[in-house]
Order: C-alpha cells, then structure tokens, then sequence
C-alpha cells in the first residue's frame, strides 16, 4: 500500500494564513479542509486531529487555527505540516484591525490600537496577542493542551523552538514570497497537483514597509509606554520570531 501523504496548514490567527488556505483550496477544491469548533477560545489536541484525518481518508490537506502540536503520528501516513511565524508587534496591529474594523465592518478602527491591545491585556496570556505564537507552538501533549501559566518562560520558548527546528518548511510572514517559494520546493514532488504562487489575502497593512518602518509606525501610533507594554508582554514572541528568521536564513539563503 502506497504511503498517504497529509498537509497539516497550522493557521495561526494573523500569520498569513488565509493566503495559504487559498492556495490549497484553489489547487485541492473538496480535497481540502478547514476545521475549528465553534468556540473560538478552543483548542484542537493532536490526537483529535488524528482522528479526523483517519476518518477522512480523501482528505489531502487540511487547515486549522485550534490545531496544536505536536504533530500526528499515523501509520502509514506521513503529514507535511505548514507554520507560518511573524513578528508579534506587527501580528498584534493586524489582530486590532481585523477584529476593531474589518470584522465590525466599519470604514476605521472602533477604537485605539492602544485600547485593543489594554482590554486584550485584561485577560492575561488568554489573548490573541500575548506570547500567542509560543504558547500554541510549545504544546508538547497528544491529548491535552498544557495552561501555559503552570510552565515557565524558558520552558514554553524551548519546546516552541524544538518545534520549529523539527519542521522540514517555516515561512515567515515578512518573507512572504522567499516563503512561498520555499513551500514549493518543499510540497512540489509529493503534491504535484498544488498551483503555489504568492497569494495575499486578508492583507490588513502596508506590506511595501519594512518591518523597521512598521514598527516606528506602530511606536508612534501607540506611544512609548504602550508600545513598550506591548513588547514586554511579547519577550517569548519576540525570541521566538528572532529564532525562526535564523532557521529561514540557514535553509534559504
């Protein structure tokens, strides 16, 4: 028996995901799928997501913004996860203008980019913009998602790097088109029936800034004590992110 082959797109909320669910769904049709639970607050173990792809056999790829690590092991199947990382301050605008205006369908924002990111900080490390990107990444459980506040920073940044460093593709959001030729060379040979070519969707920003320029923009925009805020109560991102563009650099020079 031929060995199945499964994409697995790990659609971190604000991480150029909706980009890459348009390429799979445009090139696969029925044979992709997006799956999440109604509560937006939910998280999909590895072992749940296991389940649904040995359910659904025809299935060629699949998307999530709950899914967690790590990845499923099926016998006889071999899945070719999809992470996209970005930098948490420029993530944490895209976040306050898709949820305070695009998703309220107003022509701007329903208020400051500083008061999303105050009533986002309320609810400590239970927000889309705080540390998110290494407290989904870091989850080492097949049947449980860890609370990120019973395990210690160094700890929760460690597995997150462990993950990434395990993967065999990581784009970046900056390097969205390096990144998406990257995604072909790795998915070309095994998925020959893909149509990979830059894709923006949901594209919030001026993507013809420099991330030095967004964010001065963003420091400006915030004020210094906010801003300042906002990168403290990121420091695992931050690490993070630095952590990913050193693997991008050395496996795509």
């Amino acid at each position: 028996m031929a060995q199945r082959k499964v994409i697995l797109h790990y659609h971190l909320f604000k991480n150029a995901g909706t980009s890459i669910d348009q390429i799979l769904k445009k090139s696969l049709g029925d044979f992709w799928r997006s799956y999440d639970m109604s509560d937006g607050s939910a998280v999909i173990t590895s072992a749940t997501f296991t389940a649904l792809i040995e359910n659904l056999p025809q299935i060629v790829a699949w998307s999530s913004h709950q899914v967690v690590p790590p990845i499923p092991q099926i016998k006889d199947v071999k899945i070719f996860p999809i992470v996209f990382i970005r930098h948490p301050l420029d993530r944490a605008r895209s976040a306050y203008l898709f949820e305070w205006q695009k998703q309220q369908t107003k022509a701007k924002p329903i208020g400051s980019f500083a008061a999303y990111i105050k009533q986002k900080f309320a609810s400590p490390r239970r927000n889309a913009i705080e540390d998110f990107q290494t407290i989904r990444l870091s989850n080492p459980y097949s049947n449980s998602f860890r609370n990120p506040k019973q395990v210690s920073d160094s700890e929760l940044l460690e597995q997150a790097k462990n993950f990434l460093q395990s993967l065999l593709f990581l784009g970046i959001v900056d390097e969205f088109e390096a990144s998406i030729a990257k995604l072909k060379d790795y998915l070309a040979q095994d998925f020959p029936q893909l149509h990979i070519e830059p894709y923006k969707a949901n594209v919030l920003q001026d993507i013809s800034l420099s991330m030095e320029e967004k964010l001065m923009s963003i420091k400006e925009e915030l004020g210094e004590d906010i801003f300042n805020l906002l990168a403290e109560r990121n420091q695992l991102d931050l690490a993070l992110y630095n952590y990913a563009k050193q693997l991008f650099v050395k496996s795509y020079p």
